[in-house]
């Protein structure tokens, strides 16, 4: 009898540790998606800050439009739009879920290949459209800030004829060999 007992035991314990698990990551999903809607309503709260910022610039004569404080409104986008890359990644992984390394589109975490753009899919895909750069860096995504993400060669053949070795090309540039 006592064994019966131990085994319904440990069977209601392992339940309970799933069971807990489970609202753990829900919880996480839901503190995340909250985390991203804050980013976007700051992203956009900046967007308009930088209309404003502009437009002041042209009612004041300024002939750039890229004033300091224009800048500084940039660099504050920026580092929000990466916050909500990687917050994205995460709630991904929490719905067992990944992104196409190519188009950004959301994928089964096992997925090979993506459905939408035929892209191969390293096993642990990067935020949205992380595809892997062709400087050298060897970072998914890079994080060189070199202005070859994600293809070095500069030209938009498919498949590419300039000899970079990416097949099909996916730098997105004109060819400056033709």
């Amino acid at each position: 009898m006592n064994d019966f007992l131990d085994n319904v035991g440990k069977t209601l314990n392992g339940a309970a540790r799933k069971v807990a698990k489970v609202s753990s990551d829900a919880v996480d999903l839901t503190k995340t998606s909250l985390d991203i809607k804050l980013d976007e309503i700051k992203r956009d709260n900046l967007f308009k800050g930088i209309g404003c910022a502009v437009y002041g610039s042209y009612k004041r004569g300024v002939s750039t439009a890229y004033t300091d404080d224009v800048m500084v409104l940039f660099k504050l986008i920026e580092e929000i739009e990466s916050d909500i890359g990687e917050k994205k990644v995460k709630a991904a992984a929490l719905k067992n879920k990944k992104y196409c390394v190519r188009c950004g589109i959301i994928l089964d975490k096992i997925a090979r290949y993506c459905h939408y753009c035929g892209s191969k899919q390293s096993p642990l895909s990067g935020a949205p459209g992380s595809e892997p750069c062709g400087c050298g860096c060897e970072t998914d995504p890079c994080t060189c800030e070199s202005e070859t993400n994600p293809c070095a060669c500069g030209c938009e053949t498919d498949p590419c004829t300039c000899g970079c070795g990416t097949d099909p090309c996916t730098c997105g540039e004109k060819n400056e060999q033709e």
